[in-house]
């Protein structure tokens, strides 16, 4: 490895060691920073040049870490992965998060990373011959398939039984009882309804819980009997027994205060570790401002939630990764309840990085590829908080300015995450915020009081929506004869008789309960989920709640051949009904799905669309749900195309190209050239305003999306773009800069 001699930077300023003496040393057989210190000199001051060091150390090296991760729809690994040098990755994931990844990058989709077996032959085939040195998963639901294909492949890691102990709750428990510690006493469940025949192995109250989950996601507190008969009888019950997994029943932990403890574990030894107090215990307060802040380094509690942080790493046998452990402080001493092997959600890690100047992802991500950690904490002086806002169900009216609230004592930072006129769904995670404020006092008790001044200020109105989901019978729109008008809007390439055909059976439904629709039409560019899933996301945001969206599309060669029929609610209240061929995946991604449904024993018979479907879709529209909610659809198993950045998502009549796409930080007047594969197509000129007005007949223009804020518009002034280049739906567009302003 050679430096050229017009660039030699200072690595260490101390010792005032380049780049080319610590290469040198490299050459000479230097392997490790310490040699490098020994030969050169560097590293021996201040210390801080320490990752620089090992930067160039790793850039050294003439083989690539190969990596396979195993990912659900975390970014924020990708981020790391994008600052670590000469990593491979190849991305086992599911087509609903293939957009997460760049055209080019290698990325192998199964239906379902928890399917081993799927996941093992698809990793086979896609390797193709080649080896992987390391495998890593940043989610629950990959971890367990993540540690069986490292050990498959013979790659160091966590091993199965780590990872089965960190996923699967009642795991978990057993292994800590086995240990020592002190945990809630727990029972696991086939179906929720079993907990009716063996409560008694349990007191009352009980927590109900999915055995794998994360983010408080359908985790319930019965308090009896009656109670549980209630919920088993309702949505949650439905919920919990369509969520793919078996349940756990534990007992109801009566706690002082609830605790967490996040930390980065390499060797089986904790090397760092936070313990931070939430404000309130957190179950059963989604709707409710919470957060959580650092325990001081004199409180008594702060010890023992380091030394039981240990005992659980030891205790699930975890060899590496980040850690986040929950706690509860009773009347006679800590109990935990569970352990996460991967960085904490929910604003968590920035104030773990604001405290103590540690990056959770990015020491976990190092970790997973075998490279020493980069922790040198900064603690900062007192106690740091964050505070989290909750959405609320409706219009926001007014939200209190982000500059009221940074102004306040006390506030660092204020991410505010909603604006007026959003429409707001109810919070079903803890992830789930209206925003997100970072605080830093001297003391436990200032802070509180600075908490307690920010929620006095405060504010978010809302206006309830007009309509909610177990009540479709009032609509704001009504026909002359008194009787609600509900709205349907078809999403369809069935445009021309077929269209009036599925009135007719909608209409002629509706006649019979007495009722009125209005329905509407929204062309598909025909045999294109591509485009039915884009204009099914855009009719959902720009549909009032309570509207009905059935998708139906002529089905093209790229499409899955079964044909389950679904029906299911957004959390903002809209209903969605057809196939599960692709087109509700990125309406489930965007904007969440509340419940889901299967609509069983669809006749295989041509036009089903009107004859057996659109007299559905009508009953719901009508609020007429009770024989269709039988047959619980897990949300997960929604399919999602996956459509890769670039992608024409949309043509329209002007030949104006829509693409899944954000420009980035581009200049008025920058020059883009746009290519298709291998075909250049084009020069575009970026343009920020004034978007035809000022532009030559036949120039191309491009532009921030007048649809969504992460797309691109691209169209040809007084001219037909699509048509003049060949663009169509589903192709890839690509570009580079090739003029700045």
């Amino acid at each position: 490895m050679t430096v050229p001699p017009e660039a030699d930077p200072v690595i260490c300023l101390c010792a005032h060691v380049t780049e080319r003496e610590i290469t040198a040393a490299l050459d000479a057989g230097a392997s490790d920073v310490a040699a490098i210190r020994s030969v050169t000199g560097a590293n021996l001051g201040c210390g801080e040049c320490g990752d620089d060091l090992e930067d160039v150390l790793v850039a050294s090296r003439t083989a690539p870490t190969r990596l396979l991760m195993v990912n659900g729809g975390k970014s924020e690994p990708i981020r790391v992965l994008d600052d670590e040098p000469d990593v491979e990755v190849t991305v086992l994931t599911e087509p609903r998060h293939r957009h997460l990844y760049p055209p080019e990058a290698n990325v192998v989709l199964v239906e379902d990373v928890e399917d081993l077996e799927t996941a093992r032959k698809a990793v086979l085939a896609a390797l193709a011959g080649r080896s992987i040195d390391r495998v890593y998963s940043p989610t629950e639901r990959g971890q367990v398939v993540a540690a069986h294909l490292g050990a498959y492949l013979g790659v160091p890691g966590n091993s199965p039984a780590a990872a089965f102990a960190c996923t699967h709750k009642f795991a978990m428990t057993r292994a800590l009882q086995a240990a020592g510690i002190p945990v809630a006493r727990a029972i696991l469940l086939t179906s929720p309804e079993q907990l009716a025949d063996r409560a008694d192995e349990l007191s009352w109250p009980v927590v109900l819980k999915p055995v794998v989950g994360s983010g408080s996601a359908l985790t319930v507190v019965v308090r009896d009997r009656a109670e549980l008969a209630e919920l088993l009888s309702g949505p949650v019950g439905a919920d919990l027994r369509a969520c793919g997994h078996a349940i756990v029943a534990e007992e109801f932990v009566a706690m002082l205060d609830e605790y967490h403890c996040d930390g980065v574990v390499v060797g089986g030894t904790t090397v760092f570790a936070l313990a931070s107090r939430y404000l309130a215990p957190l179950l059963g307060r989604l709707d409710r401002p919470s957060g959580s802040m650092t325990v001081p380094v004199d409180d008594l509690a702060r010890a023992e939630i380091l030394r039981l942080h240990e005992r659980v790493v030891r205790a699930v046998g975890l060899d590496h990764g980040a850690t986040h452990v929950e706690l509860f402080r009773t009347a006679s001493g800590f109990v935990v309840g569970e352990i996460a092997c991967r960085p904490p959600g929910g604003g968590i890690v920035e104030h773990v990085r604001r405290h103590s100047g540690v990056d959770l992802w990015r020491e976990s991500v190092r970790a997973a590829l075998g490279r020493p950690v980069r922790i040198t904490p900064h603690f900062a002086d007192g106690v740091s908080a964050h505070l989290h806002l909750p959405p609320a169900p409706g219009r926001v009216a007014h939200v209190t300015p982000a500059d009221e609230l940074r102004a306040l004592p006390g506030v660092t930072e204020v991410d505010l995450r909603v604006r007026p006129g959003d429409v707001l769904p109810a919070a079903t995670r803890s992830s789930q915020l209206a925003g997100l404020i970072h605080l830093r006092s001297s003391s436990s008790a200032q802070l509180e009081h600075q908490i307690r001044r920010v929620l006095d200020v405060y504010r978010l109105d809302i206006v309830p929506n007009p309509t909610t989901a177990t009540d479709r019978s009032e609509r704001p729109a009504s026909s002359q004869r008194g009787t609600p008008v509900r709205r349907i809007v078809v999403v369809t390439d069935c445009t021309d008789v077929s269209f009036n055909e599925m009135c007719g059976a909608m209409y002629q439904e509706a006649r019979a309960a007495a009722h009125h629709l209005a329905v509407e039409l929204v062309p598909v560019q025909n045999f294109s989920e591509i485009n039915a899933a884009f204009l099914t996301r855009l009719v959902a945001d720009n549909y009032p709640e309570g509207t009905v969206i059935y998708t139906l599309v002529s089905k093209s060669d790229n499409v899955l051949d079964r044909h389950e029929v679904i029906w299911g609610e957004t959390l903002g209240g809209l209903v969605f009904v057809g196939s599960n061929f692709g087109y509700f995946g990125w309406l489930a991604r965007d904007q969440g799905v509340k419940r889901v449904y299967e609509v069983p024993n669809v006749p295989q018979t041509p036009f089903s669309g009107k004859t057996f479907i659109a007299p559905i879709v009508a009953r719901l529209a009508m609020g007429d749900e009770a024989e269709l909610s039988r047959h619980p659809y897990a949300e997960d198993r929604i399919e999602d195309i996956g459509m890769v950045p670039g992608t024409v998502v949309h043509v329209d009549n002007f030949g104006n190209a829509k693409v899944l796409a954000d420009l980035g930080d581009l200049r008025h007047r920058d020059i883009l050239s746009l290519h298709l594969g291998d075909r250049q197509l084009c020069d575009a000129s970026f343009i920020s305003s004034q978007i035809y007005l000022e532009r030559t007949q036949g120039d191309v223009v491009c532009y921030r999306s007048t649809s969504f804020d992460h797309m691109t518009d691209i169209g040809m002034v007084r001219g037909n773009f699509a048509d003049a280049h060949g663009v169509r739906v589903g192709d890839v567009l690509t570009w580079r800069v090739r003029e700045t302003a």
